[in-house]
């Protein structure tokens, strides 16, 4: 039976439809997967995605649910589970050396064909106060392009391939 499920290593792990390793190729050991609690944006986000709309969004008896949508408790779970997998915004990885990011389909998360990816928008009320106003119109700026990858590399991780990317806005 075909299964495009078989495919993606995120839903056997959320399914629990391949319990160990030797399954995908590996060394035999059971596959842990490392969740979020149910309100995670993170985890939230994997419901758009269609390999999770094909079956119910809930996880097997492989996982193990941290108690803080972080990405530091996920992997300190990950470093109490010899076979455990789990997820994270990209760019909250990409310079870490205790963790081993995995490619989907042979791509990684700073190649834009990876599977798993989600633009960011900033959203406001109108009408805009001045502020907001004189935010967008600095973010938007093409002069102010070089400053603000500046500042969001100050504050964020991220990644080289992301910077330079125009923020989609959006009133409401």
């Amino acid at each position: 039976m075909h299964n495009p499920e078989k495919n993606s290593l995120y839903g056997l792990s959320f399914h629990g439809e391949i319990t160990d390793w030797s399954e995908l190729g590996g060394a035999p050991g059971p596959i842990q997967l490392i969740d979020r609690p149910d309100y995670s944006d993170t985890r939230q986000a994997f419901q758009r995605y269609d390999v999770f709309k094909a079956a119910p969004f809930r996880t097997g008896a492989n996982t193990t649910r941290v108690d803080r949508d972080s990405t530091e408790a996920v992997i300190e779970e990950l470093g109490k589970n010899a076979g455990g997998i789990g997820y994270a915004i990209a760019d909250q990885v990409f310079d870490r050396q205790d963790v081993k990011i995995i490619p989907m389909h042979q791509v990684f998360p700073d190649d834009e064909r990876y599977p798993f990816s989600q633009s960011l928008s900033y959203v406001y009320k109108e009408p805009a106060t001045p502020a907001v106003e004189a935010f967008i119109g600095y973010a938007l700026d093409p002069s102010n392009e070089q400053a603000v990858d500046e500042a969001v590399a100050e504050t964020t991780p991220i990644s080289p391939a992301f910077r330079g990317r125009k923020a989609d806005v959006a009133s409401v």
